[in-house]
């Protein structure tokens, strides 16, 4: 009788393991998966785009504790469009990294990021860009502490662009 009960507790441990390791091996797997599926934009949603945007990075998704944007870790303290002494189109934004706003996420560290700014002369607030932009910047590096204010500044060598759009990333 006590070999039969341990062969039972035996038969329900050896289950519950596997049970336990296929359920780490599902959530680690999904995990790892960064293909995303591409579908059109409503224009509902992109007419309440602003005009800096944050690319979702993959290097801090994770299953149950990742961010889901590094708009999570940045603030935009101002975002102005000017002009320059010289008359060009000139748009300034100012970040700030806040760190992680989980309590799992406390450890300073610092952002590396990719800047790039497009202009374009006609309005792309309702259903996108409807022209090619007149003049887009590389993707500049910029790399924030956290705590650490950064101004960025690109400045447009065409006149006449009034509208901007500008794209934050992770290092590229």
């Amino acid at each position: 009788m006590k070999q039969k009960k341990l062969h039972v507790v035996q038969r329900f441990i050896n289950k519950l393991t596997l049970y336990s390791i296929a359920g780490t091996a599902i959530t680690l797997l999904t995990a790892c998966n960064t293909i995303h599926e591409i579908d059109r934009t409503d224009k509902a949603v992109l007419a309440q785009e602003g005009t800096v945007g944050f690319v979702r990075p993959d290097k801090y998704s994770f299953a149950l504790f990742g961010s889901n944007s590094i708009s999570e870790h940045i603030e935009i303290i101002y975002e102005n469009l000017t002009q320059n002494d010289a008359g060009f189109p000139q748009v300034e934004l100012g970040l700030r990294n806040k760190g992680g706003q989980k309590f799992w996420d406390t450890e300073a560290w610092t952002l590396n990021l990719s800047v790039k700014t497009s202009f374009y002369k006609t309005s792309i607030k309702h259903s996108g860009p409807t022209s090619a932009p007149v003049y887009e910047t590389n993707w500049q590096p910029l790399r924030i502490l956290k705590g650490e204010q950064v101004n960025y500044q690109a400045i447009c060598p065409i006149k006449g662009a009034k509208y901007y759009q500008i794209r934050l990333s992770e290092s590229l």
